[in-house]
């Protein structure tokens, strides 16, 4: 699933509109293996320049390597933070189980 850039700002604002960080970006590519790249997004003003940046570069994101498939690196304060995170992420259809 390509993840359109809406997409992309709710899934991280979903992170951190429940306490958590987006801490990187991962995607697993077929020749040069896992690439990680930090973000450290703890908020929504962090999300918002990250999506401005976005808009901005003539570069495409990451994700776009692998159709859409990456994940993300989330830290919370809260074991239950970051269940919360992932039902709401998953209620969403951003979670592949």
């Amino acid at each position: 699933m390509q993840h359109t850039t809406e997409q992309m700002q709710d899934e991280l604002y979903t992170i951190v509109d429940y306490g958590g960080k987006g801490l990187d970006a991962v995607v697993e590519h077929d020749i040069y293996g896992q690439i990680t790249v930090d973000l450290m997004l703890c908020n929504r003003m962090d999300v918002d320049e990250f999506m401005e940046r976005i808009r901005k570069s003539k570069s495409q994101p990451l994700n776009v390597l692998t159709g859409g498939k990456h994940w993300h690196t989330v830290e919370a304060d809260t074991e239950p933070m970051l269940q919360v995170i992932g039902e709401k992420l998953r209620e969403k259809g951003y979670l592949q189980e």
